[in-house]
C-alpha cells in the first residue's frame, strides 16, 4: 500500500519497541494514538497493557486494523479526521503516543495543546517539523 494523505509509515519494530519504552507505560493506562496507521505501534501499546483509543482518517488502514485486531476488548478504533473529531468523548485522562503525519502534526499539536483531557504525551515528527516547533521567536 503506498502512504497517502502523507502518511510515513513506522516500519522499524525495534524503533516502535524503543517508543513504548520511553512512554512507561503500565498495564491498564489509558491511551490516545492518532493516525496508528498499519498498527506496528498499536501492536506494541496493547502488548504492554494499555487500553488504546486509535484515530485512524485512512479508511483502508482503519478497516485493515479492524480487521486485524478489532476483537481485542482495549482497543477501540475511531475513523476520523482528528482535527474534526470531538474532544469530548475520548478517553480522558490519557497520555497520547503518536507517530504523527508530516502535513498535519503543527495543527494535531496546536489542537492538543489546550485539550485538558491528556496528561503526558509521546509524540513524534519528522525533523523539519520538530525544528520548527523548537525555533524561536523569528526563526525558520
Amino acid at each position: 500500500m503506498r502512504a497517502r494523505l502523507d502518511q510515513h509509515f513506522l516500519v522499524d519494530a525495534a524503533v516502535a519497541d524503543r517508543i513504548v519504552a520511553a512512554a512507561r507505560l503500565s498495564p491498564g493506562d489509558t491511551v490516545l494514538e492518532i493516525g496508528p496507521g498499519r498498527g506496528i505501534l498499536t501492536d506494541r501499546l496493547l502488548a504492554a497493557g494499555a487500553s488504546v483509543t486509535a484515530v485512524e482518517i485512512d479508511e483502508r488502514l482503519h478497516a485493515e486494523l479492524s480487521a486485524r485486531l478489532g476483537s481485542n476488548e482495549r482497543l477501540r478504533l475511531v475513523r476520523a479526521d482528528f482535527l474534526g473529531v470531538d474532544l469530548a468523548p475520548l478517553p480522558a485522562p490519557c497520555r497520547i503516543v503518536s507517530n504523527l503525519p508530516y502535513s498535519v502534526a503543527s495543527p494535531i499539536l496546536q489542537r492538543l495543546l489546550p485539550w485538558p483531557g491528556w496528561t503526558e504525551a509521546l509524540l513524534m515528527f519528522q525533523k523539519e517539523v520538530a525544528e520548527r516547533i523548537e525555533a524561536g521567536p523569528g526563526g525558520r
